[in-house]
């Protein structure tokens, strides 16, 4: 009998200790969710706050938002995901505005714009907001042994940007080029704005014979060198950053068609349509009407007299449409509305062939002025531009030159000097 009664107390002892393992691995476990919970909350609260710094552009901020979560794990990479696909197995969908990714072996779903009870009740701008939700798997180890297997641990971070200074100088190409920004000797340019070069090149991205002094950041993908100086110090090594310009269409070809002409003295009216021939202003006072100024395959320059233009659109389209400003006076603004508000001056991106230059001249100029595969050379003595964005392929500054930025509503200006604060 009291053998029995002391294998009954084995039992009970041993399964006692099964308890007791089984509760303090779990409590084990339940500590190893509590940090990776933790540690998902830190990250995707860095990983919004950096993507908010790249609003209202949508494809800049994700670059922004994956780039700093990666960032934060050694040896990691970011590929593109979907919801079915591993990690990102059994994940909810979320709305057209999200982007799945695979980052070192989490899945990370960013979503701008974005609204919710919070942000609405608020009154913030969807296209202000950018929300980071990660995902992890978790094992457990001793509770694998109680029948537990896996856990999907999450955690979500909503960051809104507050704005700050427009992208006013946005240098495109993202190729090895040498003088992507160029600031000629003896510039002193000023910039109301950030600035952003592209290029790769190590040592001259951006190449200083001239100075340059911004109210925002000056970033730059490559290096910088040359005898000049810029205000800021250029922060190297930094993102490149999507051509903030690249939704917006070029316009169709309008329906009324003029030959082009030369004024030399007197005055003359011009009206918006396609121009089949070369227009060019050597003197005289020229009235152009609001619209949109085609100009195909064909000239633009102006080299004295005065030219009136209020409301006006000028698209260059082909390889031996350019435009050159290079004297006289030029009182020229773009649209208020439409699809081309605030946008100056557009150079059609499939061309392989002309320019953009302003190398002369004075008068009251505004509007954005983009050529995404062609180069801008902005080199007048003394002039300003004022409520723009200067993006283009490649970018020569010279002169005094003032640059005004602005955030173009026709192609928005993400990449600026922002501030952002987490909301939830």
């Amino acid at each position: 009998m009291r053998q029995q009664r002391g294998g009954q107390v084995l039992v009970i002892v041993a399964l006692c200790l099964v308890v007791v393992v089984g509760f303090f691995g779990l409590v084990i476990d339940f500590g190893r969710i509590y940090i990776l919970e933790q540690a998902l909350s830190k990250s995707v609260d860095a990983a919004s706050l950096a993507g908010a710094q790249g609003l209202p552009t949508v494809a800049t901020a994700k670059t922004y938002a994956t780039n700093c979560y990666n960032a934060q794990i050694a040896g990691g990479s970011v590929t593109t995901s979907s919801p079915g696909t591993a990690p990102c197995n059994g994940i909810n969908t979320g709305n057209a505005d999200t982007t799945h990714y695979s980052i070192d072996g989490n899945c990370v779903a960013v979503t701008t714009p974005h609204s919710d009870a919070v942000t609405i009740a608020k009154g913030y701008s969807s296209s202000k907001v950018i929300k980071v939700r990660a995902y992890a798997s978790f094992q457990y180890m001793i509770g694998s042994l109680f029948g537990f297997g896996s856990k999907k641990i999450y955690a979500t971070s909503v960051s809104l940007q507050k704005g700050g200074t427009p992208l006013a100088v946005h240098s495109l190409t993202k190729a090895n080029t040498r003088r992507a920004l160029m600031l000629k000797s003896g510039a002193a340019v000023n910039v109301s704005g950030s600035v952003q070069v592209n290029s790769t090149h190590p040592t001259r991205a951006l190449y200083k014979r001239g100075n340059m002094t911004a109210s925002g950041t000056v970033k730059v993908r490559g290096g910088v060198s040359g005898g000049g100086t810029v205000t800021p110090t250029p922060e190297t090594g930094q993102p490149q950053i999507a051509d903030p310009f690249a939704s917006l269409a070029a316009p169709a070809v309008p329906g009324a068609s003029y030959a082009g002409f030369t004024l030399n003295s007197g005055t003359r009216t011009m009206n918006p349509g396609r121009y089949t021939s070369r227009v060019r202003v050597n003197g005289g006072i020229l009235t152009m009407n609001p619209g949109i100024y085609y100009f195909n395959n064909v000239d633009f320059r102006v080299t004295g007299g005065i030219v009136n233009g209020a409301g006006v659109f000028l698209f260059f389209a082909g390889n031996s449409s350019d435009i050159v400003l290079s004297g006289g006076v030029r009182n020229l603004s773009p649209p208020t509305g439409g699809t081309y508000n605030g946008v100056l001056i557009y150079k059609r991106r499939t061309d392989t062939r002309g320019v953009v230059t302003i190398s002369g001249g004075t008068g009251s100029f505004a509007g954005a002025i983009y050529s995404a595969n062609r180069a801008i050379r902005i080199t007048a003595p003394v002039f300003t531009i004022s409520s723009t964005q200067i993006v283009g392929l490649t970018i020569t500054l010279g002169g005094a030159l003032t640059i005004q930025g602005a955030d173009i509503a026709g192609g928005g200006g993400g990449g600026g000097s922002q501030s952002a604060r987490l909301i939830e």
